[in-house]
């Protein structure tokens, strides 16, 4: 993987290490995003690395992998914020749509970093946000079609990470993925809920958005999944406000 800019990452804190008391929730979780990726897949980052610092410090990192739309089995809830130097204002249709994502969020730990797309972060109440890129092989003749293939296998990754009970409901979505001028970018919502391997259950959200019109077509996603009783509206609003993309398509799905 190529990087278009050289990658910045934010100092790493040098606090210990979080406790382990929600692994099993956190990894009945981190089973599901990987299996949705394609061709690269998903490496899960052992490492978890507590970070200190204001909510808002984001950060840009690399292209998008390559991929196809068939998922390996691997960790779900990495987080994804690839993406070129955001000072771009206009659109590049050289370049491609990749993430910002907030690398120094309050009480939250980065767990996985520009591997393989994929950026994560976790929390000591077992929750995940993750944002994950590739490039998209499908078929689709507009960003809707394209968009729309890609929720079945989203929610399928989490059935067969180990889950059960699985529900979910989509939407369109055109208010919360922006580009990093503010710019709405419409996208398909998922809201969904499960029971993990252990008995916990989980509430999660998930956005996807295919850009077909971009020099290459690439995929986007961003989840947010806690147990159920450690879900925060809140939490998720003030993550969002730092997640953006840079180099998007066009807005609307059906331009």
């Amino acid at each position: 993987m190529t990087p278009f800019s050289q990658m910045t990452a934010q100092p790493r804190s040098t606090a210990p290490a979080r406790a382990s008391g929600v692994g099993l929730a956190r990894r009945s979780v981190a089973l599901v995003l990987g299996t949705v990726l394609t061709a690269g897949g998903l490496a899960a980052c052992g490492e978890q690395v507590p970070v200190s610092g204001p909510s808002g410090s984001s950060t840009t990192a690399q292209a998008p992998q390559d991929s196809g739309t068939t998922p390996p089995e691997q960790d779900p809830t990495q987080p994804t914020e690839t993406s070129q130097d955001p000072s771009t204002d206009g659109q590049d249709d050289s370049l491609v749509p990749v993430w910002t994502f907030p690398v120094m969020a309050e009480g939250w730990y980065l767990t996985t970093w520009d591997t393989d797309g994929v950026n994560q972060l976790d929390n000591d109440e077992g929750c995940s946000f993750t944002t994950h890129q590739n490039y998209y092989s499908g078929g689709g003749t507009n960003d809707r079609e394209a968009t729309t293939s890609m929720v079945e296998p989203a929610m399928a990754a989490w059935e067969n990470a180990g889950s059960s009970g699985l529900t979910y409901e989509t939407s369109d979505d055109v208010d919360t993925i922006r580009d990093v001028g503010g710019v709405r970018l419409e996208s398909i919502r998922m809201d969904f809920s499960y029971v993990g391997g252990d008995g916990t259950p989980f509430t999660g959200v998930e956005w996807v958005r295919v850009f077909t019109g971009t020099s290459t077509p690439v995929e986007m996603r961003v989840s947010y999944v806690c147990p159920t009783d450690a879900y925060s509206d809140t939490d998720l609003a003030t993550l969002m406000e730092d997640t953006t993309v840079t180099n998007p398509g066009e807005p609307d799905m059906d331009a």
